[in-house]
């Protein structure tokens, strides 16, 4: 199965073909436009596509190109109220969880980014745990971008090894965490910039598969 996550900044629909050519069976979206009702100019339409945003011009999406049932749920909670992303149920040929991270998309200063994650993490460890859960998306933390959250990022990274996750690109490359040599994001969109924001942590038991 393949699955992709990306921070699209707005404009989905107008980049569409940059992420179909991969032949994705789940597109995991970040910062897009309502796209529900969306019929895009490419070749394969998505056979299911869902988008909230809340009070937001822009939110998280998902696309998916296989006869799977996904269901989102604790869209409010998690979205809204905390700040974290949105879980969706995906029945296909097995059954998984999904967690769509976007910490800060449902923009609120008051709130710490990654703590609410990790809020989100301790609270419902017993969903997490239930079946194989991939969480995945824009995390807006690496652990060196801001040296002040650095130990709010490390105990992000403990939670989720408690937990029975790992992060796919670093298994995969086998780069550290903080000295990733693939970034994700530019920070001002700045080539000099360049930062290791995005992150996808799957169940240890499936990093060989």
């Amino acid at each position: 199965m393949r699955i992709i996550t990306w921070n699209c900044n707005k404009a989905f629909r107008n980049k569409i073909k940059a992420i179909s050519k991969y032949s994705p069976d789940i597109v995991v979206l970040q910062e897009c436009e309502d796209i529900n009702e969306v019929e895009f100019e490419d070749d394969i339409q998505p056979s299911y596509k869902y988008q909230f945003q809340g009070n937001n011009t822009s939110g998280i999406g998902i696309l998916c190109y296989k006869n799977f049932n996904i269901s989102p749920f604790m869209v409010t909670e998690t979205y809204v109220e905390d700040n974290v992303g949105i879980p969706f149920i995906i029945d296909g040929p097995k059954t998984f969880q999904l967690l769509s991270v976007w910490t800060g998309g449902n923009e609120d200063k008051n709130k710490d980014y990654l703590k609410a994650l990790n809020s989100f993490l301790k609270k419902n460890s017993d969903w997490i745990l239930q079946n194989d859960t991939f969480i995945m998306g824009d995390f807006n933390s690496n652990l060196i971008y801001n040296k002040k959250e650095q130990q709010i990022h490390r105990d992000m990274l403990n939670l989720m090894t408690e937990l029975g996750l790992c992060s796919a690109y670093h298994h995969y490359f086998q780069d550290e965490q903080g000295k990733e040599k693939q970034p994700t994001f530019y920070f001002h969109k700045k080539k000099e910039s360049p930062f290791h924001m995005d992150f996808i942590f799957i169940p240890e038991k499936l990093k060989e598969k």
